[in-house]
């Protein structure tokens, strides 16, 4: 299911690749790509969206994205300090909410 989605987006991304669906297309290929278990590149395309959108929602989304790609690889460290700064940058409630938690969470594996 996802590869076809991933193709999708990346068409509508090739079609609009200034506009309003850029960020959007980008932050989608690498949530697919992250499904898809290619953490190398869905990591290089969430940066890439952090690249363009540092403090908006689609950047915000990213580092949480990346935070989570942490988690799953180990580095408690690493994921929690990003989980602190997502919940610092964004007016979003429910965001800064589960970036505690999930920070709160995240600590407690972290045993060094």
């Amino acid at each position: 299911m996802c590869p076809g989605r991933c193709a999708r987006t990346k068409w509508s991304f090739q079609a609009d690749p200034e506009g309003t669906l850029a960020l959007a297309s980008l932050f989608k290929q690498a949530w697919c790509l992250r499904t898809a278990g290619r953490t190398e590149e869905a990591l290089g395309r969430f940066q890439e969206v952090i690249r363009q959108d540092p403090k908006g929602k689609w950047g915000t989304s990213s580092y949480f994205q990346i935070a989570e790609l942490y988690k799953t690889a180990g580095d408690y460290k690493a994921a929690t300090q990003l989980y602190a700064q997502v919940s610092t940058q964004t007016q979003d409630s429910a965001m800064i909410a589960l970036s505690l938690a999930t920070a709160g969470s995240t600590t407690l594996f972290d045993l060094n």
